[in-house]
């Protein structure tokens, strides 16, 4: 069952009588986000930051080059700097930029996507084996010819998501055009970058109803299906009066699933989807089997959501969404009551390993 990760190492689990939990983190470090089921851990005094997987010890954790800066209201921004913005060897906090994504396709692979604002889109960088010293970390990126549009759009192409699935890095745009990127290591073991082998634009339009009339706030994500066989896009939106309304547990909201169909380059709506549950969020996404689970609020055929990944819908309070794909009704699970959201850090699944 997935966590949520309320900041501050506070964990609520949705299994059971929803447990707030928290672990032990390694001392002089603190732990100011997660990805999948990745905990960040952030040296208190040299800010160096390591991912690591709190629930198998054996694993190595893997140094990535990113520091965390906080912001007013204490959220944490994940930032990196990319090959490119160094100023020679040294880093320049003024050229670095939020990281939206880290995967860890590998032991020898992690990829990030950055900010939409940022200078970059796609990052890459090839943990080591050996001692590295800070200024020498960065993210390999993508040249920004590789992002022009064939169909001759804004050459600016804002990605939304990625996902890693079947080997490649899959990257969605905000037009709901897909990009594929193969990623080939560097020939030696101290080479900290990559170089790419193909970047192929496999999908060149969105799928009907793309246009999202009347909507006030629209987010995309990209999933796996449970099976790794497929890839999925959820889209989902919220009608323009709902920011002007205050709504009950039940509200309307518009989500949409489709697969993606690499060998005809187009997107196919799914309308069931089984057993599975599919639950998105920016930093993270995972589909997940809910057959013959004892947990009655974490049944299959549905979409769990974050609400602060809409602000001015979840009227402060920290919560999750249900979209019910059968019902079409979503339903909003307040995770606290009474508490304000000025004592959460912004939220985040989180998918233990045990």
């Amino acid at each position: 069952m997935p966590w949520i990760n309320l900041g501050r190492g506070r964990y609520q689990d949705l299994a059971g009588n929803g447990k707030v939990r928290s672990f032990a983190t390694p001392k002089g470090y603190r732990a100011p986000a997660t990805f999948d089921g990745w905990v960040l851990y952030e040296h208190k005094r040299s800010h160096r930051c390591f991912l690591g997987d709190p629930f198998s010890p054996s694993t190595p954790a893997i140094e990535v080059p990113c520091h965390c800066e906080r912001t007013c209201r204490q959220d944490v921004l994940v930032c990196g700097e990319s090959d490119v913005l160094r100023t020679g060897c040294e880093y320049n906090p003024n050229t670095s930029s939020p990281l939206r994504k880290i995967i860890v396709c590998s032991s020898q692979l992690v990829v990030a996507l950055f900010d939409i604002c940022s200078l970059i889109k796609i990052g890459w960088f090839r943990p080591g084996t050996t001692k590295i010293q800070p200024a020498t970390l960065s993210w390999s990126n993508t040249p920004f010819t590789w992002y022009q549009d064939p169909q001759g759009h804004d050459w600016s192409i804002i990605y939304e998501d990625i996902a890693f699935h079947r080997g490649k890095i899959f990257a969605l745009s905000s037009r709901e055009n897909l990009f594929t990127y193969e990623l080939v290591l560097g020939k030696t073991r101290l080479s900290q970058t990559c170089s790419t082998s193909r970047v192929e634009h496999v999908i060149k339009e969105g799928p009907g109803g793309a246009a999202m009339v009347n909507t006030r706030y629209v987010q995309r994500h990209l999933v796996t299906s449970s099976d790794k066989q497929k890839l999925l896009m959820v889209r989902w939106s919220v009608p323009c009066q709902m920011d002007r309304v205050k709504f009950n547990h039940c509200w309307a909201m518009d989500l949409q699933v489709f697969e993606a169909d690499l060998q005809k380059g187009r997107w196919s709506e799914v309308k069931d989807l089984g057993s599975q549950v599919l639950v998105v969020g920016q930093t993270s996404s995972r589909a997940l089997v809910v057959a013959g689970s004892s947990e009655r609020s974490f049944r299959g055929n549905c979409v769990f959501l974050l609400g602060d990944n809409c602000p001015k819908l979840c009227y402060a309070v920290p919560s999750y969404c249900v979209y019910d794909m059968i019902s079409g009704e979503a339903s909003l699970v307040s995770l606290s009551r009474g508490r304000g959201r000025t004592n959460f850090s912004k939220m985040s699944w989180f998918f233990p390993s045990e």
